[in-house]
């Protein structure tokens, strides 16, 4: 008997495991295993395990770097973007189940065979273009049960959404921050809310999948990644979401072009182990072995958090209270709905990477590092600028504009929309009027399009023993040389 109960429980095993590890393009109609609460969380580690062992040296790495931000860029060249766009095609064709995909391609063949709208997916898959065909179909088919056939074609925009959809939205209990990671990817945080039991579980998952759809069609996120963080540390719910939504969340961002090179889960209670687990079984095997999980207070996980390249702090995301700060995210949100019923057609960046150059008003855009950099650049070549002809002049902020952009930066300005980029002509126009100022002033602070303040000599200083400044990346230690009352809250952004 002892022995055909250990048979019962293997052939159980196995058969819990080929459900949630099929290769199908099934997204929502995919029931939740049936398995013992207890049992989720044994069943989870056991199978990450055994996953882990079966990777190589190579693959065990890429995991370890993926989470900490250190993991190369792939070098994507026109050969290689060519190459596997013809290479997906090839895999879609094959594929025998993509019923979705065929009726969204027959309403609007433009739409779906976008080589941009594509190249998406292939990178959520590391132009891996048989999983990429395969998220690609699952995207469609996730679309058509979520939203219907009448908008399987198109982008789908806020007022796509019913009401109860943009409550959801709205409340902001899972945003995109107003800041990057150390290696300039995007963090989304998902925090409990007060009224999520009010919420249905199509509500919330309508809500991902449009704010994964405008997230990703930033270029920089589509390369550098997503890095996802549910915290729960130091708040009141007893349960932050229901299993079936923690099962379907899972599957639908299967179906999406979001690569999340992070996931991390933040607690000072073990209540949320069983949820855990059973995203963890929901998930991709790539994104399964990115989870993370921390244990402890508030600032326990913070400090935890930061060892993975995520600096912010519990005071940026927080009122005292402990309420999360959403009027940031809200804002956007708005922006978005503008911008949408407006139906224009803008490349917009939703968050502004380490790099960037942004043009404004604000301690806060004073304090960008991306402002800084530019600020040194300008500081380092003062001397010369001064003694030079117009030509000569117009060369020189010529090269600095370059400099900027040779290491992925842009220089952006708020068009009451959203952050977009402006072209190389206004970039020079704005480095040369940085240069009168700095003219006019004859002191050691920057008056420019950032901010006006008594303490930039601290900032600006002279870089004549700095010669390689131009040929030097951003360094991630920029920020520290910033005094602690110079810092401002990332609302200011």
């Amino acid at each position: 008997m002892r022995t055909c109960c250990n048979s019962n429980c293997k052939m159980k095993d196995q058969t819990f495991l080929k459900a949630v590890d099929d290769e199908s393009v099934d997204v929502l109609s995919t029931s939740i295993p049936v398995v013992e609460p207890s049992d989720w969380v044994v069943q989870a580690d056991a199978l990450i395990a055994k996953q882990m062992t079966e990777l190589t040296r190579q693959e065990r790495e890429k995991v370890y770097h993926d989470l900490h931000g250190i993991s190369e860029e792939i070098e994507e060249t026109p050969p290689l973007i060519k190459g596997t766009l013809e290479e997906l095609d090839r895999e879609l064709k094959a594929l025998p189940d993509k019923d979705a995909y065929e009726m969204a391609k027959s309403m609007n063949p433009k739409y779906v065979e976008d080589p941009k709208f594509r190249l998406r997916f292939l990178r959520a898959d590391l132009f891996d273009a048989k999983k990429a065909a395969l998220r690609l179909t699952r995207h469609f088919q996730a679309k058509l049960e979520l939203f219907g056939k009448d908008k399987l074609s198109r982008d789908i925009v806020q007022d796509d959404l019913c009401k109860e959809d943009m409550n959801t939205l709205y409340s902001s209990f899972a945003q995109i921050l107003p800041m990057r990671d150390q290696a300039g990817r995007v963090i989304a945080m998902t925090v409990p809310h007060p009224k999520n039991r009010a919420f249905s579980c199509e509500n919330k998952l309508r809500r991902t999948f449009y704010a994964h759809m405008v997230m990703t069609e930033d270029e920089e996120t589509q390369k550098k990644g997503v890095v996802f963080v549910f915290f729960v540390a130091g708040l009141s719910s007893k349960e932050p979401f229901d299993r079936e939504y923690g099962w379907k969340l899972g599957r639908v961002m299967n179906a999406l072009p979001t690569r999340l090179e992070g996931i991390h889960v933040c607690s000072d209670s073990m209540f949320v182990s069983t949820v855990v687990s059973i995203a963890k079984f929901s998930l991709n095997l790539f994104n399964r072995l990115r989870v993370r999980t921390h244990y402890g207070s508030r600032e326990d996980c913070f400090r935890n958090l930061k060892a993975f390249g995520i600096t912010a702090k519990y005071d940026q995301l927080f009122e005292s209270d402990g309420t999360f700060k959403t009027l940031w995210y809200k804002e956007v949100l708005e922006k978005r709905r503008t911008l949408e019923r407006q139906n224009l057609q803008v490349d917009h960046v939703g968050v502004p990477s380490r790099n960037d150059v942004i043009f404004g008003r604000g301690r806060g855009l004073y304090n960008h590092a991306g402002n800084i950099r530019l600020g040194k650049l300008i500081d380092n070549m003062m001397g010369k600028y001064d003694c030079v002809s117009n030509k000569d002049k117009k060369a020189i902020t010529e090269m600095i504009v370059n400099a900027i952009k040779k290491y992925s930066g842009r220089f952006l300005k708020d068009d009451e929309t959203g952050w977009v980029e402006v072209d190389d002509v206004v970039a020079r126009s704005k480095v040369s009027h940085l240069f009168r100022s700095k003219r006019r002033s004859r002191t050691k602070s920057f008056e420019g399009p950032f901010a006006h303040d008594t303490d930039n000599e601290i900032r600006f200083g002279s870089l004549a023993n700095s010669p390689k400044l131009l040929a030097r990346p951003l360094g991630r230690s920029e920020d520290e040389s910033v005094p602690k009352r110079q810092r401002t809250a990332w609302t200011n952004l």
